[in-house]
């Protein structure tokens, strides 16, 4: 169907197609398409053509951090696109795996873990994070800077364990 639009199969990758416009890729019932604001009249097109095939909607535009650099794009910038490219399609296959050895009901079924690195940023303030598990699959996790400046490796672990008591209630 995309071909019959003018769209090419892009040989390394069955779900990514493109052509002078656009880059367009699908996984299940997504697609996203890629292109530069100069072409967005063409990529109307492309959508409309593809919507009045399918019964789809437009769920809008994806914001990302890359796309930020699209009108000046530098050497750097498509070096990290495509270092996320290839991370991409290196990681396809993984998945996150969710089970309990049979017949042991003495296992975990729900863990919560956090911790902190002790003034490990310029500003003196300290990393909290925290993962929830459930039947040995991630479902829930953080990474972020601490919103005050800790004394000690002993308060910056007491807030981070606040912050993941606070999130727990939502698992409740």
């Amino acid at each position: 169907m995309l071909t019959s639009l003018g769209l090419q199969k892009v040989p390394e990758e069955p779900c990514l197609f493109t052509n002078r416009h656009c880059l367009v890729f699908f996984f299940v019932d997504d697609i996203v398409i890629l292109y530069h604001r100069d072409h967005e009249s063409h990529v109307r097109q492309l959508k409309q053509d593809i919507m009045a095939t399918y019964h789809m909607r437009d769920l809008g535009e994806l914001k990302c951090k890359l796309s930020e650099f699209l009108v000046n794009l530098s050497p750097k910038h498509i070096d990290a696109a495509e270092h996320a490219i290839c991370y991409l399609n290196r990681t396809k296959s993984y998945a996150i795996k969710y089970s309990l050895p049979p017949d042991d009901f003495t296992s975990d079924i729900f863990i919560c873990a956090s911790n902190a690195a002790y003034a490990d940023n310029e500003d003196r303030k300290s990393t909290e994070g925290y993962l929830f598990k459930l039947f040995g699959g991630p479902v829930d996790w953080h990474s972020g800077k601490q919103k005050t400046i800790t004394t000690s490796t002993t308060e910056a672990k007491l807030l981070a364990i606040s912050e993941a008591g606070k999130q727990i209630k939502w698992w409740n």
